[in-house]
């Protein structure tokens, strides 16, 4: 299949000048990577993570708090310099498997400077990145967003794991309450509440008893009491055709590390990337207050409540949409290239970020039908302002197009 896209990761965001992935600067990172089909190794890995450094040399160590058999790996990275830190060899220890009780398996990243890093599962047939957001991804109140259109595949010669979120503590003692929107493995019913005690780095996977569409865990909650976590949503092989054949689309990971309701918005526009016209972008919203009234390019389009999921397909003609609301609420947005998805959370446009962002595409499993590209958003008067790897001519003002409903305040490019 198609090395498709993390067109969403990738969404550079710009304010003012400034850039932000929904990642963060940071010096430490928590992370829990869930369990996908392996499918003869073909669809769960390699898996790495891949740090950039930024003005400052770093000395990067990642261990397993919880695992006193994990050997930490230390790697010295100079600065202004991406580089991969392998995990495939030690991929039974790190992927968290739907268990009755909490797992060892939580992975801490820690930089003597602030670096930006991403976990990525690179295998040629299921690849998705996942972006570490540093302090942005703890909190002590979540509600999973996701997409509610999909069912994970299990007719193509492999049985795909159902929907998951996992669930990382950061200390000792941390208890965790968890509402499922339905029913999880290990008899837990849906809309009931059951609480958890996890001790720091041990990861507790929720992960839904259906791959079919109506399984789907968004609009669970996870609240604890006053020690953060951190929370991974991961989506194996969403599976986006008819039964019977691939058909228009293959199915693909989308997942990413979602954030706290603190740090979600009211504003977000969402740019669409490259699948098929007849395999639409789609966006989620889902609602963290009751009686939310969001509108769709500044015009009245839904009003959710709590824990509540909507979807909208971009259409043929759009290219980027801008919603708003009164009130916070998540945005989670399924796209890709061609037939391949993949699955993001969007960052709210007023978060902020720093002047200068670095990526690297990995070398692709199939490196024949790869593709890569940009989605970027900026303030208008800001189009002309970017440099990519120095030059001012892979990215110009004449790439950029309004964004629907913000007056010209906001632009889009799609490279």
């Amino acid at each position: 299949m198609i090395n498709n896209l993390k067109l969403i990761a990738f969404f550079i965001f710009v304010f003012a000048p400034t850039i932000s992935l929904f990642s963060q600067v940071d010096t430490d990172f928590w992370f829990a990577a869930a369990f996908n089909t392996s499918y003869g190794n073909t669809r769960d890995r390699p898996i790495n993570i891949w740090v950039t450094t930024l003005s400052e040399d770093a000395e990067i160590t990642v261990y397993q708090p919880a695992n006193k058999s994990f050997i930490p790996i230390i790697k010295s990275v100079p600065a202004y310099t991406t580089e991969v830190i392998e995990l495939t060899s030690q991929i039974n220890s790190i992927q968290c498997t739907a268990s009755a009780e909490p797992q060892q398996r939580g992975l801490h990243m820690h930089s003597t400077t602030k670096i930006t890093a991403y976990f990525e599962q690179n295998s040629i047939s299921n690849p998705d990145i996942f972006a570490l957001k540093g302090g942005n991804a703890l909190g002590n109140d979540f509600i999973i967003p996701s997409q509610t259109d999909y069912a994970n595949c299990t007719d193509q010669g492999w049985v795909s794991t159902a929907h998951t979120f996992v669930i990382v503590a950061i200390y000792d003692g941390t208890i965790a309450t968890i509402t499922p929107k339905h029913a999880l493995t290990g008899g837990h019913a849906a809309n009931i509440p059951f609480t958890i005690s996890m001790n720091k780095g041990e990861t507790f996977v929720c992960q839904s008893t259906s791959t079919a569409t109506n399984g789907n865990l968004a609009g669970s909650s996870v609240t604890t009491n006053n020690h953060p976590v951190a929370i991974t949503v991961n989506d194996d092989s969403m599976k986006m055709y008819g039964s019977g054949g691939f058909g228009i689309s293959a199915p693909d990971l989308g997942g990413d590390q979602i954030v706290p309701v603190g740090t979600t918005g009211k504003e977000y526009v969402i740019v669409k990337g490259y699948l098929e016209n007849s395999v639409k972008d789609r966006v989620y919203v889902t609602g963290i207050t009751d009686n939310t009234v969001i509108k769709k390019n500044d015009i009245a389009w839904k009003t959710i409540d709590a824990n509540e999921t909507e979807s909208y397909a971009f259409s043929n003609g759009e290219s980027a949409i801008y919603l708003s609301a009164d009130t916070n609420y998540y945005v989670w947005h399924v796209s890709g290239y061609s037939g391949q998805p993949a699955a993001a959370i969007v960052p709210p446009i007023k978060c902020t970020g720093s002047d200068t962002v670095a990526f690297t595409r990995s070398t692709p499993a199939s490196p024949e039908d790869a593709n890569f590209a940009l989605l970027v958003i900026t303030k208008a008067g800001h189009e002309d302002a970017f440099k990519v790897k120095g030059s001012t001519t892979l990215l110009t003002a004449s790439d950029f197009f309004d964004v629907p409903g913000t007056s010209g305040d906001w632009k889009a490019a799609r490279k």
